[in-house]
């Protein structure tokens, strides 16, 4: 049976000279800390901490002193409002600080 590649909330770890890192679902009961910086690149759906849902986003950079991902392409809305979804304009900023959990979306 497939896994999904979830991650969850991204942390500042000091270890090894500091860094964000999220927890990565490495396999079917398999969890690693990977560095943020992993997604770039990645197209994945994403759920802040405020209800907010980026859908088949791009994550395209990461600026690390800052704390944020930049995204583009897919949709952003409200779970609250999903009807309300609209394309992602591109270069949208996240801070890491507002993600709550998300998934790296398959290729197809």
């Amino acid at each position: 049976m497939a896994f999904r590649r979830t991650f969850s909330q991204m942390v500042w770890l000091s270890r090894q000279g500091g860094g964000w890192f999220t927890d990565q679902r490495t396999g079917e009961d398999e969890w690693k800390a990977v560095p943020v910086s992993a997604l770039v690149g990645q197209k994945v759906n994403i759920g802040d901490k405020d209800g907010g849902v980026y859908e088949g986003v791009t994550v395209t950079g990461f600026e690390p002193a800052a704390g944020v991902l930049i995204l583009e392409g897919g949709l952003s809305g409200s779970c609250f409002r999903p009807e309300e979804a609209a394309p992602l304009p591109a270069g949208s900023r996240l801070s890491v600080h507002d993600v709550a959990r998300g998934f790296i979306c398959d290729e197809t």
